[in-house]
């Protein structure tokens, strides 16, 4: 139940802020976080260092929403890379921050569970690997032209009413 309110939560995040022409642009980034977040967490499950022990519809031991809540959190990621290395070891930290805040959520609400040793630190550690490669993968797959251009967030009138 928690990753299905996770995923409603991230698509809604992506539906609301991503402009939709920009969507249309890095949409595969989407396919390209879900198939990876399943290959690292399959992985991570099979080498019982967590589980997902109350996941809804599991794929190799990970929840289905908890992928598509994934694929939404790497949409958002992807939409924000820039070319300046800089701002991108910055963007991996925050958003693996973000990231390993959720785990720590998923873990109280006892729908993720760290088994043998591994913590929060090492979490912390293989989001920041994982987000890397997740920049490698698009990069390489989608080309820097689609990721790096385009408007990056809508304009949200609410809030710039509120500002004059």
């Amino acid at each position: 139940m928690v990753s299905l309110l996770w995923m409603i939560v991230m698509w809604f995040i992506v539906f609301y802020f991503i402009p939709h022409e920009r969507l249309k642009q890095i949409w595969p980034a989407a396919v390209i976080s879900f198939f990876w977040l399943l290959l690292l967490d399959h992985t991570f499950v099979k080498l019982h260092y967590y589980s997902f022990p109350h996941g809804i519809f599991p794929i190799g031991g990970v929840p289905f929403f908890y992928l598509l809540g994934g694929a939404a959190g790497g949409l958002l990621f992807i939409n924000f890379v820039q070319p300046n290395p800089l701002y991108k070891i910055l963007l991996v930290t925050v958003f693996s921050t973000i990231f390993a805040f959720e785990a720590s959520i998923f873990a109280r609400l006892k729908s993720f569970v760290f088994l043998n040793g591994f913590n929060h630190t090492f979490n912390f550690v293989l989001n920041i690997a994982g987000l890397s490669f997740l920049i490698w993968w698009s990069l390489g797959l989608l080309g820097g032209e689609r990721i790096y251009r385009g408007p990056k967030i809508r304009r949200i009138k609410f809030f710039l009413k509120s500002w004059k």
